[in-house]
C-alpha cells in the first residue's frame, strides 16, 4: 500500500509541474523502444540479458531544456514492471543531446506489487531532424533497484545499458 501512495504522490508532483509550466505552444510526444543490456547486479559485474522497454513521454521545451514525463513498460530480470519517468535533456550539438531521468514504479508481482526506483544518464543522436518530427537513437546508463525483492531473490539491484530507437512527433 505504501508503494501505491508513493506512486500517486509522484504522479501528482509531475502533473503539478506541467500544469504550472506556463503557456504551451505545441504538444510533443516521444515513443521509444529499447533493449537493455545488463552489466551488473547487486555488487557483481557480468553481462546478462536485461530485457526490453517501451516508453511513451510527453515533452515540454523550456529555457533551453527539454523536459519529459511519461510511462515505461518493461520486462526485466525480475519480471514485468511499470514506471513513471521524469527527466531533462539539453542539446549540446546540432544532433546530439545529453540528459538524466528519474523513475519510480511497480514490479508487477503476485500477490502484491513491489516498489522499483531508478535513475539514468543518457545521450541521444538525432539521425532525422525534420521540422515536424524527429527520429534518433539513444543510449543510457541506468541503475534500478527493488528493495522489497530482497525477500525473494539475491538480485534486487541492476545496472543496465538501454539502447533504443525513438520517434518524436
Amino acid at each position: 500500500m505504501r508503494t501505491v501512495k508513493q506512486f500517486g504522490f509522484i504522479l501528482g508532483v509531475l502533473m503539478t509541474i506541467f500544469a504550472g509550466a506556463g503557456q504551451l505552444h505545441a504538444q510533443h510526444i516521444e515513443v521509444k523502444a529499447s533493449y537493455m543490456q545488463g552489466v551488473a547486479y547487486n555488487d557483481a559485474a557480468g553481462f546478462f540479458g536485461g530485457g526490453s522497454e517501451l516508453s511513451i513521454d510527453y515533452l515540454l521545451k523550456r529555457n533551453g531544456y527539454q523536459f519529459n514525463a511519461g510511462v515505461d513498460g518493461r520486462i526485466v530480470q525480475w519480471g514485468r514492471q511499470v514506471n513513471l519517468a521524469f527527466g531533462a535533456i539539453k542539446e549540446v550539438g546540432k544532433n546530439i543531446e545529453v540528459g538524466a531521468e528519474l523513475q519510480s514504479g511497480l514490479a508487477l508481482f503476485r500477490p502484491s506489487s513491489l516498489g522499483v526506483y531508478g535513475g539514468s544518464i543518457k545521450a541521444n543522436y538525432l539521425f532525422l531532424n525534420k521540422e515536424s518530427w524527429k527520429a534518433g537513437v539513444g543510449v543510457e546508463a541506468r541503475l534500478t533497484s527493488s528493495p522489497g525483492y530482497k525477500e525473494y531473490s539475491q538480485v534486487h539491484t541492476l545496472v543496465e545499458v538501454p539502447i533504443g530507437l525513438f520517434i518524436r512527433l
